[in-house]
């Protein structure tokens, strides 16, 4: 049997010098000093000074070499565990969920980086540096780590915690000078993570989070918590935080926090007996919010609660608010429950179950379903691709009847093509990487099967509905052992957030600060001589 690894994320500053409700619970006899304190954090020199960004605004992806700093070399990730790294399919599916989930945005990887490199004082300054090169790689790992189990299982736990216990954690990380915690804000247009460094008090009730928020860099901006009302507060794209008509508001089960420290040390979701997923961890990305998974709760979506009691959780992926209209939800459920999808427009599911990394796109069925299991995905769509990776196995299929199953060893594929025909194979380590197409995608045949030979060289046999069979060599790659697909147009976000002015605009263009302690004062973050000369964005 295979055994688990786990990674550390390396430090921060190797990474530089060389992509956001439930119930809350009681708070119990948690207590507060009401007192103002702060880690040490300034927004200048410790935050980066360019803007959240989308994938479109940036040439750099998700890529190999990113797995590879994040799990190790091993035969887990790169085919023969060597370099120059060719990624195992399900490696390959990872770095694909990641690039499909930093498109709108890469807060999360901004503010872990950012903290992390105040907690080691690592140098140079965060705001000295630029988004290019292994700067934005090292963004695009620590967005990476929210989507591995022990981060998720991290912040369930406090997103079910009161906005007491909340900010007491809070108190007592800054207390000590650390920055222990990333906070994630929800709203019904999407989730955003931010950096809390500070607790401001307003009065005995009233506390502000002093953020490092990255859609705002160098500026003064914060989280108002009412621990009497029960509820924050939170400007989102308005200039000026204290009077933003559009603010973000919400309950203890709208606002999440994630340790620093269960990121160092979480389980790679594809390597060895994947002991690093004992629950299904999924993106979904549509174009419209009425999709909906069946649970034995009901129906649980953006717009369907799923009933009390329901073991399935659903929330906007943190750095997903793009104001475009698009949806981008994170599902996480326990292993061995069935998840049935209805998707009536353009979406894309991809991610884990305990067994295989499954993705799956669709131009929208109002009639279809989608079913996962462990080791098993299956659709009565026939628009529908499947796609499942189990190791270095990988197969992709579309069809009336659509199906394909892991039983560790190899994968197998069963459709109906158009004509009626019922097509069954299994891959295998002979063959790993196989894709079957039919309808349109056949190019005249009634089904095609694609073969992954050779780095671009694909066999191609076509076979008609006569039962006629023709095979060729053409160049290329399956979309299936690569490590970024293009989203659908459909899908696609936009290079600049709408309701923002311009990134380059929304810079912090002053002078950096020293890197040093704040002390406990707590301040604007930024040095009144510092404030930036560039327009600052509403």
């Amino acid at each position: 049997m295979k055994t688990s690894r786990r990674f550390a994320i390396v430090a921060f500053s190797a990474f530089f010098i060389a992509s956001c409700g439930g119930g809350g619970s009681s708070s119990g006899s948690v207590s507060l000093t009401a007192t103002d304190v702060s880690a040490g954090l300034n927004v200048n020199p410790n935050g980066f000074a360019f803007a959240n960004f989308t994938s479109a605004s940036s040439s750099e992806e998700f890529v190999a070499d990113d797995l590879v700093k994040m799990f190790g070399l091993s035969k887990d990730v790169c085919v023969g565990g060597t370099m120059p790294c060719t990624l195992v399919p399900e490696a390959a599916a990872f770095a694909r969920l990641v690039n499909e989930a930093r498109a709108s945005g890469h807060c999360e990887g901004l503010v872990v980086s950012a903290g992390e490199r105040f907690n080691s004082a690592a140098e140079p300054s965060t705001v000295t540096l630029e988004n290019k090169g292994d700067i934005t790689h090292g963004l695009m790992r620590t967005f990476a780590t929210q989507f591995l189990k022990e981060v998720v299982a991290d912040t369930e736990k406090w997103t079910a915690a009161s906005l007491k216990e909340k900010v007491a954690a809070l108190e007592a990380s800054f207390a000590k000078s650390e920055i222990s915690y990333t906070l994630g804000v929800f709203s019904s247009s999407g989730g955003h993570a931010v950096l809390p460094y500070a607790l401001e008090w307003v009065n005995k009730d009233v506390v502000k989070i002093k953020l490092y928020d990255s859609n705002w860099p160098g500026q003064d901006r914060y989280v108002t918590v009412d621990l009497k009302a029960d509820k924050w507060t939170f400007a989102y794209s308005g200039k000026d935080p204290a009077n933003d008509p559009q603010a973000w508001t919400g309950g203890p089960g709208d606002m999440d926090m994630t340790s620093m420290a269960s990121r160092t040390s979480a389980s790679c979701p594809f390597c060895a007996s994947k002991s690093g997923v004992d629950k299904t961890i999924l993106v979904v990305r549509s174009a419209d919010p009425n999709w909906s998974v069946q649970t034995k709760n009901g129906a649980l979506g953006p717009k369907s609660s799923g009933g009390s009691g329901s073991s399935v959780s659903l929330r906007p992926v943190r750095g997903a608010s793009d104001g475009s209209g698009i949806t981008s939800y994170m599902i996480t459920a326990p292993s061995a429950v069935k998840l049935s999808f209805k998707l009536p427009a353009a979406t894309r599911v991809s991610g884990f179950t305990s067994q295989a990394a499954i993705q799956i796109d669709t131009e929208g069925s109002k009639t279809g379903t989608v079913d996962i299991t462990d080791s098993n995905i299956s659709t009565d769509d026939p628009t529908a691709v499947l796609t499942l990776a189990d190791g270095e196995l990988v197969a992709s299929s579309n069809g009336e009847n659509n199906s394909i199953s892991t039983s560790g060893d190899a994968l197998a594929v069963a459709l109906t093509t158009p004509s009626g025909q019922e097509v069954t194979l299994d891959v295998t380590s002979e063959a790993p990487a196989v894709e079957v197409r039919t309808g349109d995608s056949a190019s005249g045949s009634d089904y095609q099967v694609l073969t992954q030979k050779a780095d671009n060289t694909i066999e191609q046999k076509s076979v008609g509905t006569d039962g006629k069979e023709t095979v060729k060599t053409i160049d290329g790659q399956l979309d299936s052992t690569t490590s970024n697909q293009p989203l659908p147009e459909a899908l696609a976000a936009p290079a600049e957030k709408p309701g923002f002015i311009p990134a380059a605009e929304r810079a912090f263009s002053g002078v950096p600060a020293p890197d040093k302690a704040a002390g406990p004062n707590v301040g604007s973050g930024v040095a009144p001589a510092l404030r930036p000369t560039a327009k600052v964005p509403g």
